[in-house]
């Protein structure tokens, strides 16, 4: 599976984490600092990532909710009925579009969380979020 990480770079240990155990499963993860060639146009770099993604797995912290191009990404995953799997990394205030947005929790033990996504990458859920088509996968609640 396809699946486009999207972090801060501030939060980048945790995401290289992520990105060594999405590989370990079996799947293909697009990593900003691997996919985008030098000299390329990171935007359309990104666009690219985007669509090829099955599912996007979004590094949930107070970086992220700080980061225009991370909402960005977010929204378009929700935007194009991708499959946004939020992992949280930390406690934060969430932004509006996000906060109803069920989440995978790695605050206390990420093994744990790493397990459940792991989980939910093998079979990815839809549901419906205010008339808007959004597709999450969680083991938790939205409570932030």
């Amino acid at each position: 599976m396809n699946v486009f990480v999207s972090y801060s770079r501030r939060d980048k240990d945790f995401a290289l984490r992520l990105v060594q155990a999405l590989r370990d499963w079996g799947h293909d993860p697009w990593f900003d600092l691997e996919k985008i060639p030098k000299g390329a146009n990171w935007p359309d770099e990104i666009d690219k990532g985007l669509d090829a993604a099955d599912v996007v797995v979004g590094v949930l912290s107070e970086n992220a909710m700080e980061s225009g191009p991370v909402k960005s990404e977010w929204e378009y995953a929700l935007v194009n009925n991708k499959p946004l799997i939020p992992i949280r990394l930390s406690a934060t205030k969430v932004s509006f579009r996000f906060v109803r947005l069920n989440y995978i929790d790695c605050v206390n033990d990420e093994q744990l969380g790493f397990q459940s996504l792991q989980k939910a990458l093998q079979s990815p859920k839809t549901s419906v979020v205010e008339n808007n088509p959004v597709s999450v996968v969680t083991s938790q609640s939205a409570k932030f």
